[in-house]
């Protein structure tokens, strides 16, 4: 995107250079009190060219500066989520162990860390997973 930016920029500079080469005649512009200057057009316009450059950089780089205070912001949000969540796991994980201790077969153990549940033990040795017999 920023070359392609840069492409648009370039060619509009070029385009504003040649057509002030072939308008090097002096255009009087005249002030707010009433003076008047001759000044070549090319001058003129690659002033005002500047000018709108210098213009579109300073507001592209207030967005830029409100980009980066923003993406602080979500950093600093997702830290303090990541802090919440690894304490309200290790709460959790205390709360399964205290309420599996004591306990029989009715409760299963908490997954393991992965997040996944483990597989299946298999059936012992003479025994069939055909419930038909």
């Amino acid at each position: 995107m920023v070359s392609i930016r840069l492409l648009i920029g370039l060619l509009a500079a070029i385009v504003v250079v040649t057509f002030g080469v072939k308008n090097m005649v002096p255009i009087t512009v005249t002030g707010f009190r009433g003076e008047s200057y001759p000044i070549p057009l090319f001058y003129l316009l690659l002033a005002f060219f500047a000018a709108g450059f210098l213009f579109a950089w300073l507001f592209g780089l207030l967005d830029k500066l409100r980009f980066h205070r923003e993406i602080r912001v979500y950093r600093r949000r997702v830290r303090s989520m990541e802090g919440e969540l690894e304490r309200e796991r290790e709460q959790g994980g205390k709360l399964l162990m205290s309420g599996n201790a004591g306990e029989g077969e009715g409760r299963s153990a908490p997954p393991p860390a992965g997040g996944r549940p483990a597989a299946p033990a298999a059936p012992a040795q003479g025994e069939s997973d055909d419930p038909s017999g």
